[in-house]
Formats: C-alpha cells, structure tokens, sequence
C-alpha cells in the first residue's frame, strides 16, 4: 500500500473521530453506545469505532473457521500460514490507521481501568488466539497427532521385536533405556507438551509393557543367580509403568520367602531344640538380604517393607514351627 493512500485513510479516521454532530445525534449515540465514560462527541464515535472493528474481526474470523474446518493436511497447514500471514499483515495496516483512535480513546480506557480494551493490533492478535487457534489445535490433534502417534507406536512396536530377538532381556532393556530417549530428545523441540506425553506413555507402553512378563520371569532368574547388580536398572525401567513394580515387589518378596523356609528347613533338625541357631538363621536372613536392598538399591524404603513381611511370613510358618506343630514355637524360640 502506498504511504499516501495510509496517511489518507489515516486522516479519514481522524476526521471521522473528530467531526462534530447535533446535540440530538450525540443524545442517540450516547443512548446506544452505553460504554462511552465520557460525554463528548470524539469518545462517543471512538466507542462506536471500536466495537465496530471488534465485531468485524470476530465475523470475519469465524468466516475463516468455517471455510477451514474441513482441510486436513498439508492443505489445512497451507490455508491457515496464508490466512495468518495476511490478517496479520492487515491488522498491522489498520492499526496504522488507527493511532489517533489508539492514543486517545484506548488510552482513556486504561487510564479510566477500563477492562478487555486494546490498542487495534493487540485486539486482533487476541481474536486470533480465541477464535481461530482452538479449532485449529482440534484438527491437529484429529488429522495430525492421532496418525502421528500411532505411526510412532508402531515404529517402536516393530523396533520392539527385533531388539528382542537379538538380545537377552537385560540386553533388551539396556537397549530401550538409550534408544527412545535418543528419539524423543530430537522431537521434544517440535511437540505440544501434552502431545509429548502421549509419545512418552505410547513408546513405553511398547517397549515394555508389552514385555513385562519376559521382565518379571527374567528377575525370578536374576534372584536365583543373585545377579543382584543387573536389577536396579530393571526396576527403574518398570517404575515407568503405572502399577507394574507391584509385581517386581511381590516376585522379590516371594524369593525372599522361599530362601527362607528352605534355609531354616536345612538346619530345622537341629533348630528346634536350639534357639541360638534359630535365631542366628533368621537374622542371617534378614540381613542378607537388607544389604542387598540396602545397597543395590539405595535402601529403597517400599523393598525393606516387602523384606519385613517375608520375613515375618517364614518366621511364623516355617519347618520348625511345623515339626513343632505349634505356631508360637517361633515366639518361644526367639524369646
């Protein structure tokens, strides 16, 4: 647009702002326009001017929504970079057109505390956020995320099955700790937190909720090899996913358990007539076991819980107290 076709339409606002009226079209003017603080004709069409610009930019962007609303695609990408681009470039224009409006009747509004009035500018850059992003984020996350993520899940679902049949678990999760987080890092840059949340959950999901019953029968072997150094890694990996390092816990506790009635039933001829050696068998237990929790994995407060009740299973239930046929030898014993 050329500078004196803006200075004219800049004088035409002016001009408009500034002409005087009737005393009876100010008396109507003041009687519509009930937002006016001032009674003087320049306020008066100021008001006027101003919600008029208002419902224009909101009729004008619904028109917008609607012409979009069923783009998917490039082709929705396309039509709204277009549109953005030159109602960016035409609220700046009239903004232009507009400073005397900005600068005398806007300003009485602050000035008079004067809620949800803006210069031009600012008011069109926040009907474009209220009326056009919205709907715009809804079709993203329909033609866009939606596929997005179910092209990720599968990708990583088919990553899934060949680091499984190339690697031992442990090798596996080795695998799954550095390769998504590699993934994700790249892409976190680009995507809406709650759309990176939605990949988080989607690739742990696969990676290894779908492999936790070869996870939970790999750490039933890793307690009997009391390969204790190779479990943290794979508690921490299941701690991902809601509700399974219950299971971990109950398969630790259950080999805590098992150790100890097999334990006390090799010594069970000579213990039960022998508290010391009773007494020493439990505490060996128990001990054993605390310091691996107590070191491997950082005295983790939930695992010593699940170490006392296993304990407290097998003291009270155990071949001593069987041969005994009395559940409270253990009591006398320890007493």
């Amino acid at each position: 647009m050329k500078k004196t076709s803006s200075k004219k339409k800049d004088c035409l606002i002016y001009d408009y702002l500034t002409n005087t009226q009737s005393e009876a079209s100010r008396r109507k003017l003041a009687n519509t326009q009930r937002r006016a603080i001032y009674n003087d004709g320049p306020n008066i069409l100021g008001e006027a001017l101003y919600y008029k610009i208002k419902d224009y930019l909101k009729n004008y962007l619904k028109e917008i929504c609607k012409k979009g609303l069923h783009l998917e695609g490039e082709n929705l990408l396309r039509f709204y970079v277009k549109n953005w681009e030159y109602y960016r470039f035409s609220s700046e224009l009239t903004n232009r057109f507009c400073r005397y409006l900005n600068r005398h009747w806007v300003q009485r509004q602050y000035n008079a505390n004067v809620r949800g009035v803006y210069e031009v500018f600012i008011m069109a850059l926040k009907f474009w956020q209220q009326v056009v992003l919205p709907q715009l984020n809804r079709q993203i996350r329909d033609y866009f995320e939606k596929q997005f993520l179910a092209d990720v899940e599968e990708f990583y679902r088919q990553q899934a099955i060949i680091l499984r049949a190339h690697n031992s678990v442990t090798g596996y999760l080795d695998k799954v700790v550095q390769h998504p987080n590699e993934k994700v890092r790249r892409v976190a840059p680009v995507l809406h937190s709650s759309e990176l949340k939605s990949l988080i959950n989607n690739v742990e999901n696969v990676l290894i909720w779908d492999q936790l019953e070869a996870i939970y029968i790999k750490t039933k072997e890793l307690l009997i090899e009391k390969k204790y150094s190779e479990l943290p890694s794979l508690f921490k990996l299941v701690s991902q996913i809601r509700n399974a390092l219950d299971e971990l816990k109950k398969i630790v506790g259950e080999h805590i358990y098992q150790k100890g009635i097999d334990t006390i039933e090799r010594v069970s001829g000579n213990a039960i007539n022998n508290p010391t050696l009773y007494v020493e068998t439990i505490l060996d237990i128990r001990k054993k076991y605390f310091t691996v929790l107590q070191e491997i994995f950082n005295n983790e407060k939930t695992l010593i819980v699940v170490l006392d009740h296993a304990c407290g299973k097998f003291i009270n239930n155990n071949a001593v107290t069987v041969a005994a046929g009395n559940t409270t030898k253990s009591p006398e014993l320890l007493a």
